[in-house]
Parts: structure tokens; C-alpha cells; sequence
């Protein structure tokens, strides 16, 4: 993002570089649609009228995207796009603050490349100083917050997320305080359902996510983290005359939970490279041509894949050796966090991808890249996404009621985010706690292991696999 438009270039510099091989054909394939060009369109708009607030900030509202101190990535990016697309709704001015818990921290800056221009998103870069200035008072440590000057809306205000006219908010700047994937509210709130529907050209999300259109203007990778990821493909031996990459991610030091404090633990890391052959195989994909990538927390999952793949000729294992293990992702260091967006975005540019269902790291990494993953759950069964879409992890939490109020059910799209994260469709005890508000759903809700509506397969269900996802067309995802 910020700091000029050599990082804002970096992508399609990636990009080009990769078209220059000829050893993968993956690399010769168009990564990710462009898109929409409403969206593309209202997006440059916004990035005219931020060169102009930094000479006139009064003359703009805006609004402001603020992360949790520690939140993770997979938390972090969901939350900033849904705030990116409140702005474009609203024609607000889009910042964001990005301060991590940590002084040895990552930059937005570090991680991205949004901005073209010299212009940045992170209200912190020294390029937004008169932005800066002029919202100090809505800032962390500016105290003035809850003014008529700034409003913060977080998780107690998803009611008016769903119902509120945002374009008649009359405070300059919207503070907006998410670490989740809320924008289903938005995108079906009468308001700003049909302005939205035009900005994503009319598709909505479960035809073509509109995370990943979102993603791609917000999250472009910077230098560095195209660059590590270039270099990768282009030197690990795994990719030499590979065709296909499948990704896998296993989340090992989360138990995921049910409703107290036991964890329901997660399935062998064996069960998760059963399903990453199973699928490759269901997407016709030549053993000797196909690669796996494996991203983890846990060094035991590398381990246990050195003696998996290591021990059949036919089959590929890459992993990124600098990778660091440490409390709860390593997310303290500079070197942890950068390592693990450049394996969510190593991820993201496979051609499937095998998740944790429950992580928002899977899900977040397969949407960056438009691709529909394949989540294996904790009793080894898998979970096929019906969308390239992040998890809106509380939506099954009762925040669904917010639509069914308004007379409008369960919309398709909200059905599938009740449905694919930690909650009713694994774990039973959840539907008995008292958060678990959505009605009637409770009382009626699969038991373990069931599809809910999206297809829950054993792996060994390999002819059930192929599914209509872009992965499924056989496309090269590997270029950065």
C-alpha cells in the first residue's frame, strides 16, 4: 500500500515474472479476475478524493477502520474489507489503524501495496498527517470517540448494520471496530442492498465472492511479500515441472471449541493430506505433476508430512523453511506476522485448498485468492465451501435475527456463513448456550458431522469431490 507506486506495482511485477517461466504451467494462467469495474471505478474515486482531503481534510467524511491490538490476520482482513465497503456505500474516505499489541510489529505498509500515488491507507503513515491531525479526537487515545464529530460502531451495533441508512450518518468520521466478516448484514440491508448488487456488477456473493474483489484492491501483496513468494516458486524443488498446487493449512494449537473450556481437538495431520490427495485426484490432477504446500502452526504437522509424502517418489512436499513457531501464531515479531501473510498468500494462489474449518486463516487465505476451499473437521470429515468467502463467525451467534426481523429470512448467503465456522454444524453443546439465539435453529440443528446444507463427506468420498469452483476448471493459480 502505502509509501509509493513501486509497492503498488508489486503485484503485477510478480506477476510478469511469472509469466517469464515456462517449467509450470500454472504460472502462465491469469491469477485472479479482475474486480468488478463498478468496483474498480468507486475505489479509484475514493483514492482521488484522499489525495485531496490530505490538502483540505475538512472538506470529507471518512471512515475508519481500527483492528484489535493482537487480533490475527484472518480476523483483521475480513473486518477492514467490510469497512472498505461501508465507505464506498457511504463516500467516505477509507483509513485504516493498524497498531499492533507489539513495538516489534508489522506494517500495513509491510504487508500491502493499496495505494498508488504515494498515498496510504494507515491513518499512521507519515503521508496522513493532515488526515491524522484533523481525526485525532477518534483515534486511540484521542478520547472524543462516542462525539457527533465520531461514532464507533463494533459487534453491539450489527442491529444497525442491517437497518441503519449509513448515508445519513451525520458525523464526520465512522469508526468501525470489527474482527469478523459482518458485511452480510450490510450487503442485505434494504438501504444498500441494491447499491451494493451494482458495485459488484450485479453478481452476489455466492455466485462470485465479493471478498476477493474487495481483497484484491485492499490487499495487493507489498515488495516483500511478492518478492518472498515469487522466490519460492521459483526455487523450491517441489515446483520444478509441477503443474498443480494444493494447499494445506492445518491449525493445530486452537482446539476448537465446544461452548466451554475443552477444546473438540483436531483431526491427525494425516487426515488433512488424505483429503489433499483425494482431491487432486477429483480434479484429475497428475500425481507426478502436482505439488502439496504445507502452511502450519505446529511443527508436528511437518513432521508427520516428511514421512507422508517423503515416502512415495510420485508425491511433492514444499514448505517454507524460515517459517518461526511460537505462541499463538508468533504473532509478537515483525518476522512471524510477515511470514504468515506471505503463507496466506502463498496459499491463496493455489489451485485448492485443504483448511481447518473453523480458522479463519483457511478461509481467509482460499477467499484472498478466489478460491473455494475444502475444510476438514475435527472428526475427519470435510466441508466443501460453497463460496469464496470468509467466515462471518458470529452470524449463527444469533446476528442472523438482525435479517429474519427485517422480513427477510435467512438469505442463501447467510445460511452458508451459519453453517461454516466453529458452532451448530459441529459442535452440539454450542446449540445450548445462551448465546446460540438464531430461533428455531437451535432445537432443529444437525447433529455432528452433517452437511447442513453444504456437502460434509468423508475423504474417502473422492468421487464426490469435484465440485464447480475455479479450482475444479483446472486453472494455474500460482502466479503472485
Amino acid at each position: 500500500m502505502p509509501g509509493g507506486g513501486s509497492r503498488a506495482r508489486a503485484g503485477a511485477s510478480a506477476r510478469a515474472s511469472a509469466r517469464a517461466r515456462t517449467d509450470l504451467k500454472a504460472l502462465s494462467a491469469t491469477p485472479v479476475d479482475p474486480p468488478a469495474e463498478e468496483l474498480r471505478s468507486a475505489f479509484k474515486t475514493m483514492q482521488r478524493r484522499h489525495e485531496e482531503a490530505l490538502q483540505s481534510p475538512s472538506k470529507f467524511k471518512y471512515l475508519v477502520y481500527q483492528s484489535g491490538g493482537n487480533d490475527g490476520y484472518g480476523n483483521r482482513m475480513p473486518g477492514a474489507a467490510t469497512a472498505l465497503a461501508l465507505a464506498l456505500a457511504t463516500d467516505r474516505i477509507y483509513v485504516v489503524v493498524w497498531r499492533d499489541t507489539y513495538d516489534a510489529s508489522a506494517k500495513f505498509h509491510e504487508l500491502f501495496g493499496t495505494y498508488e500515488n504515494g498515498l496510504a491507507l494507515d491513518v499512521d503513515d507519515p503521508v496522513n498527517a493532515p488526515i491524522k491531525r484533523y481525526l485525532a479526537k477518534c483515534l486511540p487515545g484521542g478520547g472524543g470517540a462516542s462525539s457527533s464529530f465520531c461514532t464507533t460502531h463494533t459487534r453491539t451495533d450489527y442491529k444497525q448494520l442491517a437497518r441503519k441508512d449509513w448515508k445519513r450518518e451525520a458525523a464526520t468520521a465512522l469508526v468501525f471496530r470489527s474482527d469478523d466478516y459482518p458485511y452480510p448484514l450490510l450487503f442485505h440491508n434494504p438501504n444498500h442492498h441494491e447499491q451494493l448488487l451494482e458495485l459488484f456488477g450485479g453478481e452476489p456473493p455466492l455466485r462470485r465472492g465479493h471478498f476477493p474483489q474487495l481483497a484484491s484492491l485492499l490487499f495487493p501483496p507489498s515488495d516483500e511479500v511478492a518478492s518472498e513468494t515469487e522466490e519460492f516458486f521459483q526455487t523450491y524443488p517441489a515446483f520444478r515441472g509441477a503443474k498443480h498446487v494444493v494447499g494445506m493449512h492445518l491449525r493445530l494449537t486452537k482446539p476448537m471449541p465446544d461452548g466451554k473450556d475443552k477444546g473438540v481437538k483436531t483431526p491427525p495431520p494425516a487426515a488433512f493430506y488424505d483429503a489433499a490427495r483425494v482431491v487432486a485426484e477429483s480434479l484429475g490432477y497428475d500425481p507426478s505433476e502436482t505439488a502439496f504446500f504445507l502452511a502450519s502452526d505446529q511443527p508436528v504437522a511437518r513432521e508427520v508430512a516428511r514421512a507422508y509424502f517423503e515416502g512415495s517418489r510420485d508425491l511433492r512436499l514444499a514448505i517454507r523453511e524460515s517459517t518461526t513457531f511460537g505462541r499463538d501464531g508468533d504473532r509478537s515479531t515483525r518476522k512471524g506476522l510477515l511470514g504468515a501473510v506471505v503463507e496466506m498468500y502463498i496459499l491463496s494462489r493455489c489451485d485448492a485448498v485443504i483448511g481447518s474449518y473453523g480458522s479463519s486463516f483457511s478461509a481467509v487465505a482460499s477467499a484472498w485468492g478466489d478460491v473455494r476451499r475444502y475444510d476438514v473437521r475435527p472428526s475427519g470429515t470435510y466441508w466443501y465451501a460453497a463460496a469464496a468467502e470468509p467466515c462471518w463467525r458470529f452470524a449463527w451467534r444469533g446476528h442472523a435475527d438482525e435479517l429474519r426481523e427485517g422480513g427477510l429470512g435467512v438469505p442463501p448467503d447467510v445460511a452458508y456463513h451459519i453453517k461454516c465456522h466453529e458452532g451448530m454444524s459441529t459442535f452440539p453443546g454450542w446449540q445450548l448456550q445462551s448465546d446460540f439465539k438464531v430461533a428455531g435453529l437451535a432445537k432443529n440443528a444437525p447433529r455432528a458431522g452433517s452437511s447442513g446444507g453444504v456437502r460434509a463427506q468423508s475423504v474417502s468420498g473422492s468421487s464426490n469431490l469435484r465440485g464447480g469452483s475455479r479450482a475444479s476448471a483446472g486453472r494455474g493459480r500460482l502466479s503472485a
